[in-house]
C-alpha cells in the first residue's frame, strides 16, 4: 500500500512533497514530555492519514479527470481558447453579488429575495 508518510502516493509526479513542522509531527512519533510515547497509536495516526490522503487523491481525481493528463480538457485546442477567452478568471464578481444578497436578508428579514434582487436593478 502507497503511503503520504513515505511520500509515495501523489497527484502529479512533478511535485517533490516537502517536509514542514506539521508534517514531520504527524508522522513523528510522539515523544514529548506531555504525551507519552505511544506507538500503537502513533501506527493508527498514519493509517488514519494514509486512507484520508489516499480518499482525498480518489476524490480530487474524479473532479479533475478532465483537466488531468488524457482528459478532454488537459490540451484544449485553439477553438475553447478562443471560446473561453472572455471568461473571468475569478469569481469574484459573483461573491460581491452574493455578499449584498446576503446583506439585503439580515438588513430587512422580511423582504422577500424578489425585492433584493431588484435593489440591484
Amino acid at each position: 500500500m502507497h503511503t503520504v508518510s513515505t511520500g509515495e502516493t501523489v497527484l502529479f509526479d512533478d511535485i517533490q512533497i516537502t517536509s514542514d513542522l506539521i508534517f514531520t509531527g504527524l508522522i513523528s512519533p510522539s515523544t514529548d514530555g506531555l504525551i507519552r510515547a505511544d506507538t500503537e497509536l502513533d501506527a493508527l495516526t498514519k493509517q488514519v492519514l494514509d486512507l484520508l490522503h489516499c480518499y482525498s487523491l480518489i476524490v480530487t481525481q474524479r473532479q479533475l479527470t478532465d483537466f488531468l493528463v488524457g482528459g478532454c480538457l488537459s490540451a484544449p485546442t485553439l477553438y475553447v481558447i478562443a471560446e473561453t477567452e472572455s471568461i473571468p478568471k475569478t469569481n469574484v464578481g459573483s461573491e460581491q453579488i452574493f455578499s449584498s444578497l446576503d446583506h439585503l436578508v439580515k438588513v430587512m428579514p422580511s423582504a422577500t429575495i424578489t425585492v433584493c434582487l431588484l435593489s440591484f436593478y
